[in-house]
């Protein structure tokens, strides 16, 4: 569902600020860049992976991430963010953040697809994830 057709309306610049917050974190992860990755995150973030128990911690996250930037190298895995335009200010300066990814390989292949749902901090000026969920549309295997 867009936001045109619902009655849910966001702040133009808002949507601008969520668009760009969620572009740095798609080209940290793309880029392999843990130090980025750390710094997109709360010092007492939740990260809630699909398949995964949760991630508590900023440091945590980023032993998490090291993990997968190996496994990205490795299968030369890509991530896209795409924000629905769904966001809102929750209150002061937290953030409810909606929208779809993809991770792939580089020749396209997708490795998993889903929805996200975040809710993020505005801490000295920058967004930073305090909760971020993913939820996976492909079925397990198993």
């Amino acid at each position: 569902m867009s936001s045109e057709t619902s009655d849910f309306v966001v702040d133009p610049l808002l949507k601008k600020e969520i668009s760009a917050f969620n572009k740095m974190l798609q080209d940290a992860f793309n880029q392999q860049d843990l130090g980025a990755i750390h710094h997109l995150f709360t010092d007492d973030a939740v990260l809630l992976p699909p398949g995964h128990c949760e991630i508590v911690g900023r440091q945590a996250i980023t032993e998490y991430f090291d993990e997968v930037v190996i496994m990205g190298k490795e299968y030369g895995l890509q991530s896209r963010y795409f924000y629905d335009g769904y966001g809102v200010i929750i209150k002061d300066s937290m953030y409810y953040i909606s929208g779809r990814y993809i991770l792939h390989r580089e020749d396209a292949t997708v490795i998993d697809k889903g929805k996200y749902l975040s809710i993020a901090k505005k801490i000295n000026g920058q967004l930073q994830l305090y909760i971020d969920i993913a939820n996976s549309d492909l079925k397990d295997e198993d």
